[in-house]
């Protein structure tokens, strides 16, 4: 597999242009004032057009093997992408009470409103678990559930529930990964 994606457009409008003259010692107001202008002419519809025709570069070359096992082929990128994520805290996206443990649910049940103190821990604990639930695709988590020819069955059963939860979480709240 070979993947090679750049970097979105940059998109260059009246705002930027006018930007330009603050190196030229322009201030900032008389700046914004050209931007509002260079946005009321035609400059704004051309500026538009060529950003519409730049496209994001994307290169994806599948091989015959990548799709053998492909959950471990695709746990090998989602995982590093979901801890950059992580990282990053660029933002949250909404979570369901349903999907969080007692202690992060909305307690202030009040109509119209998501937001409370633990809005961004309910984020932060779903992409845990799907990094959790990624992790477990390269291990060889069964193993620790065999103690002297003997398993666990019950253990093995939380642990790939876990494990399924984690997928779901993903699955779920795949559109809230932009964040």
């Amino acid at each position: 597999m070979k993947v090679d994606i750049g970097k979105y457009p940059t998109w260059v409008g009246p705002y930027q242009i006018a930007d330009v003259l603050l190196h030229f010692g322009v201030s900032e107001d008389r700046c914004h004032t050209i931007g509002d202008w260079i946005a009321n002419t035609w400059i704004e519809g051309f500026l538009t057009s060529i950003y519409a025709k730049r496209k994001r570069k994307i290169k994806v070359v599948i091989d015959e093997y990548d799709v053998w096992n492909m959950d471990r082929t695709l746990a090998y990128i989602i995982l590093p992408m979901l801890i950059n994520l992580k990282k990053q805290k660029r933002g949250s996206s909404y979570v369901k009470d349903e999907d969080v443990p007692e202690e992060l649910k909305l307690k202030i049940k009040e109509i119209d409103s998501i937001y409370d103190n633990n809005y961004v821990k309910r984020w932060e604990w779903v992409i845990d678990e799907m990094i959790w639930g990624f992790e477990q695709s390269d291990l060889d988590w069964e193993d620790g559930y065999i103690e002297k020819e003997k398993y666990d069955f019950k253990g093995i059963q939380l642990h790939q529930a876990r494990i399924d939860n984690a997928l779901i979480l993903f699955g779920k709240y795949y559109q809230g990964l932009w964040t």
